[in-house]
C-alpha cells in the first residue's frame, strides 16, 4: 500500500508549532511505508483489522469486530479445537489444552497480538514455547530493518514479540502442569524443563542454548497469569531469558512439586514485579544476561535457595520476603564476580537452621540495607572466611551489611575513608521488627485493564491509531472527560501534534508489550514534551502512565527540543513499562532534551522499567535520558535503562532529595567517525541529598578508543548518598578510562578508579 501524507494538524501549545517540511514528511512517509510493507508481508494468509492502524494483520477466520482483537489482544479460548478436534482450549481444566494454547500463542506472535488468557484453569502436559526469530543478526540491524522494537517500540515491529497476559480483576487464570507429565522428571540444572518458555532464538550456536540470544530478547511479556508445576520434580514454571522491553508481572507460582518457579529472567531493566513462588528447590534462578531488578518478591518454602544467582553481574531486590524451608538458604551466590543488592525486606530462616542466610561460596559482593533477619544461624559465610556474624534468633533490622571479597578489586568507601575490612555491619539496637509490610507498598495492588468499567477507548472518540491522522484532539478529549479519566490506547500508532496533558488522577495506558505508540510530530524552540502532567505541589496525585512507547520524530533540517515525558506529579503516581526514543539516525543539530524529566516541588512516585533510548540522534551535551531536578520527592526508579546517547550524562539528579534508583543498566559504544560521542558517563548526582543508587551494571564497547576520561558516576556537593554494587560487565577498554566513581565535596576530590567495582560508597 502507498501511505498518504500526514494531516496538517493543529498548532502546538505555547511556543510549539507544527512543521511539515519535505524532509519531515519524508521521515513519516518512509516510516509508515516501511512498517506497512512489513505488515503486508505477513497478511497473505490473514485479514486486515477494521479500524486502528490500517492493514494491521489478524489471524484468518477471526471476526473483525471482536472487541479483544480490535484492542490488540487474541483471546486464547477462540482456539478451542480451532485447528483440529484434538486441540482444545478448556478453561475448566478438564481437557488437555497444550496444543490449543500453543496454536493461540503462535498466531498471537505471528500477527502482532498479545495473547489474552481469560479467567479459568488450563491443564497442560508439555511446554508452551514461542521463539522470537529475527530476520537479521544483531540488535542494531533489527532496529534498522523494522523487525525489532529498538527505542521506538512500534507495534508493527513488536508483532514479533511473544506476550501473554491474563484477565484482570478477581482470580487470575491458572496454568497447571498435569502430574507425571513426560519429560518433567529430571530435577537437575541441565535437565529441568519449563512449562512456559519465551526467548529470542538467536542464530547459529545460540539456537542450541536454552538462553538463545537473550541480549536481543525484546518485548517478551508474561503478566497476570498463575502457574502450578504439579507433581513434576523437574518442572520450571516460567523461563524467559530476555532483555529490555521484557518483563514478568503479577504472577503466583505453586512449585511445591517442581524444581523451580522461574529460571531465566528479563534483564537490563525491571525484570519482575509482584511475583510469589511457593515451594520447589529454587524460587528464582538468575542464570542469564546481566543486570536484573526485582520488586515485590515473595519466595517461601524452597529447599535449596529462595534466590540463586548462578550467572549475572548484578541483581537488585527491593520489597521482598524470603522464607526458605529447612536446609535451604535465602540467597545463593555460587560464582565469583556476581553482586547482590538487597533493600527493604524480611528474611525468616527455619528455627534451628545450620544454613547461612546468604551462602556466598562464589565470593561475590553483596549489600543489605534495611533488611529484617530472623535466624539462629549466621547471616553469611564464605568458604575461607567462615562465620561473619552470629544472629540472635530474634528479628533484627540490619541497617547496613556490606561484604567485599577483595578490597583491591571491589571498593568500600564510607565518608571518605577507604575500608580495609571486607565487612561492614550495622544492626538496629534491640529492635525486634515484624515481617515485611505488604510487598506491594513499593509497586501496585492492581493494574488497569482495557475492559474495566469506566475505561475510555480513544478510538471510540475518533482516534485512528494509523500513524497518519492527527489523534491529538481525540486523546486529549478522552483525558479531559473526567478528573479521574481512565484512557486506553489500543494497539497502534497515535500521531500527536502538540503535548498531551495528564491531570492529577488521569490514567493513560496501552497494550502490554509496547504495542501502543505515541508519535510526537511537532517542533518547539523551547523545551516541550510529548506527554506532560499538571503540577502537584501538595504531592497527592495518583497519575498513571503505562504500557506506552513514545516516538520523537526528527529530521536533519530543523532543530528540536521535544522530549518524552515531563512528570510533575507525586504522591502515589505510577509509571511503568514506558519507553521513549527517536527514529532518525542522521547527524542532526538537536537542542537539549530529556526523555523523562521528573521535576516539581513534590514530583516523583514510582517508575518501573523506563527505557530511555538508545537515542541515536541525542547529540546535545545537555541531553539526558532521565533528569530528576528540583523535587523533594520521594522518587523511586526501578530498573531504568538509559544508554547510547551523546549527552554528558544519561541520568542526572540535580537539586533533589529522597531519590532512589535501583537495578540500572547502560551501554556505551562508538559512533564511527564521531570519537567519544556515545561514550557517555552514566550518572551525575549534584547538590542533592538522601539519594540511593542500588545496583548498576553495563557494557562499555570501545572499538576506536576513547580520547578523554569517562567517570561513570559523579557525585558533586551532595550528602546522604549511597551507591552500592556498582560494576561494569565489560571493563573499559582505554588507557584514559577515568574513574568508576568520583566525589567532589568542599574542594576535595575522591576517586575510585575504573579498575575497581564499587561494593559500597556512602556519604552521610
Amino acid at each position: 500500500m502507498t501511505p498518504t501524507p500526514p494531516d496538517s494538524g493543529a498548532s502546538a501549545r505555547g511556543q510549539s508549532r507544527q512543521r511539515a517540511p519535505a524532509c519531515r514528511q519524508l521521515v513519516i512517509w518512509a516510516t509508515t511505508l516501511l512498517l506497512s510493507l512489513s505488515a503486508c508481508a505477513t497478511t497473505r494468509h490473514g485479514n486486515s483489522a477494521a479500524g486502528g492502524p490500517g492493514s494491521l494483520p489478524i489471524p484468518p477466520g477471526i471476526a473483525r469486530d471482536n472487541a479483544l482483537l480490535r484492542a490488540g489482544f487474541l483471546d486464547a479460548t477462540l482456539y478451542h479445537n480451532r485447528k483440529g478436534a484434538d486441540r482444545p482450549v478448556d478453561p475448566k481444566g478438564v481437557q488437555d489444552s497444550t496444543r490449543g494454547l500453543q496454536d493461540a500463542l503462535d498466531d498471537a506472535y505471528e500477527y502482532g497480538l498479545t495473547l489474552y488468557l481469560p479467567r479459568g484453569t488450563y491443564l497442560v502436559s508439555d511446554t508452551l514455547r514461542r521463539d522470537q526469530v529475527w530476520q537479521h543478526r544483531g540488535c542494531a540491524e533489527q532496529f534498522a530493518s523494522g523487525n525489532g522494537p529498538g527505542a521506538y517500540g512500534t507495534p508493527y515491529a513488536m508483532r514479533k514479540a511473544p506476550a501473554i497476559v491474563g484477565q484482570s480483576g478477581g482470580t487470575r487464570p491458572l496454568i497447571v502442569l498435569r502430574d507425571g507429565s513426560p519429560g518433567f522428571d529430571n530435577a537437575t540444572a541441565n535437565g529441568a524443563k519449563p512449562i512456559v518458555y519465551l526467548r529470542n532464538a538467536g542464530e547459529g550456536d545460540e539456537r542450541e542454548t536454552w538462553t538463545g540470544d537473550d541480549s536481543c530478547g525484546f518485548g517478551l511479556v508474561f503478566r497476570g497469569v498463575d502457574i502450578k508445576t504439579g507433581r513434576n520434580r523437574g518442572a520450571v514454571a516460567l523461563q524467559i531469558p530476555a532483555a529490555q522491553y521484557s518483563y514478568i508481572e503479577d504472577v503466583r507460582i505453586d512449585a511445591s512439586g517442581g524444581y523451580a518457579g522461574i529460571r531465566g529472567l528479563p534483564g537490563r531493566t525491571n525484570s519482575a514485579t509482584n511475583v510469589e513462588v511457593a515451594g520447589g528447590q529454587f524460587g528464582i534462578i538468575v542464570e542469564n544476561g546481566r543486570g536484573f531488578n526485582l520488586v515485590g518478591i515473595d519466595l517461601q518454602g524452597q529447599t535449596t535457595a529462595a534466590l540463586s544467582m548462578r550467572i549475572g553481574e548484578m541483581v537488585a531486590v527491593t520489597a521482598f520476603r524470603f522464607a526458605p524451608a529447612d536446609g535451604g538458604v535465602a540467597v545463593d551466590i555460587p560464582r565469583p564476580r556476581n553482586g547482590v543488592f538487597l533493600q527493604d525486606g524480611f528474611i525468616a530462616m527455619p528455627k534451628g537452621t545450620r544454613q547461612p542466610v546468604i551462602r556466598n561460596a562464589g565470593e561475590g559482593g553483596f549489600v543489605m540495607r534495611d533488611v529484617t533477619v530472623q535466624t539462629d544461624g549466621v547471616i553469611a559465610a564464605q568458604d575461607a572466611a567462615g562465620q561473619l556474624r552470629k544472629a540472635s534468633g530474634q528479628p533484627q533490622r540490619i541497617e547496613e551489611y556490606a561484604y567485599s571479597p577483595d578490597t583491591t578489586a571491589m571498593a568500600m568507601v564510607v565518608n571518605g575513608q577507604r575500608g580495609k575490612d571486607r565487612v561492614r555491619l550495622s544492626v538496629a539496637d534491640g529492635k525486634a521488627e515484624r515481617a515485611a509490610a505488604p510487598l506491594t507498598r513499593r509497586s501496585w495492588q492492581t493494574l488497569l485493564s482495557f475492559d474495566e468499567a469506566g475505561v475510555v477507548n480513544v478510538q471510540t472518540l475518533g482516534a485512528k491509531g494509523d500513524g497518519r491522522a492527527d489523534d491529538t484532539a481525540a486523546i486529549q478529549r478522552a483525558i479531559d472527560r473526567a478528573p479521574d479519566a481512565k484512557v486506553f490506547l489500543p494497539r497502534g500508532d497515535y500521531r500527536i501534534t502538540k503535548p498531551l496533558v495528564l491531570g492529577l488522577r488521569t490514567r493513560l495506558f496501552g497494550v502490554p508489550g509496547y504495542r501502543s505508540r505515541i508519535a510526537a510530530d511537532f517542533e518547539s524552540a523551547t523545551p516541550e514534551y510529548a506527554i506532560r502532567t499538571v503540577a502537584d505541589p501538595a504531592g497527592t496525585a495518583s497519575t498513571y502512565l503505562g504500557d506506552i512507547s513514545i516516538l520523537l520524530l526528527n529530521n536533519t533540517e530543523n532543530q528540536t527540543s521535544i522530549g518524552g515525558v515531563l512528570w510533575q506529579t507525586g504522591g502515589t503516581s505510577l509509571g511503568r513499562q514506558v519507553a521513549a526514543g527517536s527514529f532518525w539516525r542522521a547527524d542532526p543539530k538537536t537542542r537539549a532534551r530529556q526523555l523523562l524529566k521528573i521535576s516539581g516541588s513534590r514530583a516523583g512516585g514510582n517508575w518501573f522499567g523506563f527505557i530511555a533510548g538508545p537515542s541515536f540522534i541525542a547529540v546535545h551535551p545537555d541531553y539526558r535520558g532521565i533528569l530528576i531536578e528540583d523535587t523533594a520527592g520521594p522518587v523511586n526508579l526501578y530498573g531504568p535503562n538509559a544508554e547510547r546517547s551523546g549527552g554528558r550524562f544519561n541520568l542526572e539528579i540535580n537539586r533533589a532529595s529522597n531519590v532512589s534508583v535501583f537495578g540500572t543498566k547502560t551501554e556505551t559504544t562508538n559512533w564511527p567517525g564521531k570519537g567519544d560521542l556515545w561514550q557517555t558517563p552514566f550518572a551525575l548526582v549534584q547538590k542533592s541529598s538522601n539519594v540511593v543508587l542500588g545496583g548498576f551494571t553495563g557494557t562499555s564497547i570501545r572499538t576506536q578508543g576513547r580520547t578523554s576520561p569517562m567517570d561513570t558516576f559523579q557525585i558533586i556537593d551532595s550528602s546522604a548518598v549511597t551507591a552500592a554494587v556498582i560494576n561494569w560487565a565489560e571493563k573499559q577498554k582505554s588507557t584514559a578510562q577515568g574513574a568508576m566513581l568520583i566525589e567532589e565535596r568542599g574542594g576535595q576530590r575522591l576517586a575510585i578508579p575504573g579498575s575497581q567495582n564499587v561494593i559500597l560508597f556512602r556519604r552521610d
